[in-house]
């Protein structure tokens, strides 16, 4: 099975410049490191075929047993941070075994191979991990081992970094990658002087982990797609930003625990991401309010939640988050032994339980909860009204969101009954709690006019935030008045902020118009702020150009 991600699920409102220049970089790199190789072997063979006296030179039986030819022996010991150092400790290791002979032909061959071997580019590229040197900790990130290396590192740093570089900007994420670079090094660097023999470091995998952590950081909610590939079944899903890192997380804790030695550097993907989340609370907890302003699709109020989307609500929380977490890598680890033990079975049995699956789908019946809210939406826009309260009152009683917030209000505008403002705020309160944005909007309204309940501003507020922050722009905006009506400065910032909100908000609606109300308010509040007038024009050239 080959699964991997391609993309964020977010609209990216301008091309993120530095995230493809830095893909483009890496791919230059390893074009050079590919040629650099291809000159290292074609001599290696043209060496190895006349070595001893004009004939080919044998092979070697090397450390533990390993019978190497002489092209593999002299690219192993050439492909290493100080090969001379290498081939002596491989000639000693021979002697202690009694190859002392083997050890001496081996040693003037490699002497007279290193004399004319050409450089290795990759050499001068990779961080010796027992050496301390920021310039190689910057090399060693923008380049690979191979194309296939090169190539799926890109493609997991594109779906998590595009979306970074649209919250911090071109210059601040630069800065985040070198900084994550220098990090990941100086961290691997400690840690390779318990590791025997530590082996060179290359590859942007360390620095993708920390783009992962920074992007769920900003971004919690926010869905990865994932292309896959299954015997013969093709296809993409999307899965929550937090479980897509709890998983890769997961995966790279239990190889680096499970396997003391591996070609994989799993300490850099770890402290990778250790430092990405740690960059993001330390730095840039001022951005994370904006990031879903700036990038996340307006959430889609006409479909039903299932149990997924209330989990992932719930797992977006920065207060069981960490709980959550755990949970879900110790769960990881359960299933990882169970595959472990029954992995042939399961992949024996998995067209089969494929098979059942898609005839599940194809009889199960469609939600009759849903079915039942459009047709009574379908009665109210028919004006019979008694109709659509037979088929939304069963729902309101069975606490259905969009429900209570339609005959909340039917009952607030007194449409096809008895108008009812206390009613109303009753249906709309229910549905509120329940994190229907629409009715939290609306709940706000009702405190703010003192319709059917005391005026109350503040509570006004409130429930307007929550509709806000839920992807309604218009509650942005009915919260932007009531702070531009407040008297301190506190509010007037409190006012930019939420016009700045809702003027986002109608842009990615396609409602220009309105976004400019938001950005007339929010000017006309910040004369003398440079910064916000900045904003705003920034904007406004943006909605300037989506209207042509």
């Amino acid at each position: 099975m080959i699964l991997f991600p391609y993309r964020a699920q977010i609209r990216l409102h301008k091309w993120p410049v530095t995230t493809i220049a830095i893909s483009l970089l890496c791919l230059v790199i390893y074009l050079a490191q590919a040629q650099s190789e291809s000159r290292v072997d074609a001599y290696t063979e043209a060496f190895c075929a006349q070595a001893d006296e004009g004939r080919p030179a044998a092979g070697f039986t090397w450390w533990r047993g390993y019978k190497l030819s002489c092209a593999e022996a002299m690219w192993h010991t050439y492909y290493s941070p100080d090969p001379a150092a290498h081939a002596e400790w491989h000639v000693q290791d021979m002697e202690r075994n009694g190859q002392s002979e083997a050890a001496q032909r081996y040693r003037a061959l490699f002497v007279a191979y290193l004399a004319r071997a050409p450089a290795l580019l990759t050499a001068k590229l990779w961080h010796d991990r027992s050496n301390f040197n920021p310039w190689r900790m910057l090399t060693s990130s923008v380049a690979h081992a191979s194309w296939e290396h090169v190539i799926f590192n890109l493609i997991f740093f594109f779906a998590f970094a595009a979306a970074v570089e649209l919250v911090l900007g071109p210059v601040l994420f630069l800065a985040v990658f070198v900084l994550l670079a220098l990090a990941i090094g100086s961290f691997d660097l400690q840690i390779s002087r318990w590791v025997e023999d530590p082996r060179p470091s290359l590859g942007l995998s360390g620095v993708v982990m920390g783009m992962l952590a920074l992007f769920v950081y900003f971004l919690p909610r926010a869905k990865i797609r994932f292309a896959f590939w299954f015997l013969l079944s093709l296809g993409t899903f999307a899965a929550p930003g937090w479980l897509v890192a709890a998983w890769y997380v997961g995966w790279d804790l239990l190889y680096q625990v499970s396997y003391g030695r591996s070609y994989v550097n799993y300490v850099a993907h770890l402290a990778g991401a250790a430092f990405g989340l740690a960059i993001g609370l330390a730095v840039f907890r001022s951005k994370r309010h904006w990031a879903k302003e700036l990038v996340e699709e307006k959430l889609d109020l006409t479909q039903d939640e299932g149990w997924l989307t209330k989990l992932n609500f719930i797992a977006a929380s920065s207060a069981i988050l960490p709980v959550i977490f755990i949970i879900g890598l110790v769960v990881l680890v359960l299933i990882i032994k169970f595959v472990n033990s029954f992995g042939l079975q399961l992949l024996l049995m998995s067209p089969v339980i494929a098979s059942i699956w898609q005839i599940y789908r194809m009889k199960r019946p469609e939600r009759p909860d849903w079915q039942r809210y459009q047709q009574g939406m379908a009665a109210i826009l028919d004006h019979r009204f008694e109709e659509a309260l037979k088929y939304l009152r069963p729902l309101a009683d069975q606490n259905y969101p969009r429900a209570l917030c339609a005959i909340g209000r039917l009952h607030a505008g007194g449409t096809g009954t008895c108008r009812d403002e206390a009613k109303a705020i009753g249906y709309f309160r229910r549905a509120a709690e329940r994190n229907h944005a629409e009715a939290q909007y609306a709940l706000g309204a009702m405190y703010a006019d003192g319709r059917g309940v005391e005026k109350n501003p503040a509570t006004a507020a409130e429930w307007y935030e929550k509709a806000a922050v839920h992807g309604m722009p218009e509650a942005a905006m009915s919260l932007a008045h009531l702070y531009e009506n407040g008297r301190g400065e506190k509010d007037k910032e409190q006012a930019i902020e939420w016009y700045h909100r809702a003027a986002f908000g109608f842009k990615k609606a396609g409602r220009p118009d309105d976004a400019e109300s938001a950005l007339r308010s929010m000017e006309s509040l910040a004369t003398n702020n440079p910064e916000v007038l900045g904003l705003v024009a920034g904007l406004r050239e943006t909605l300037v150009l989506a209207k042509k």
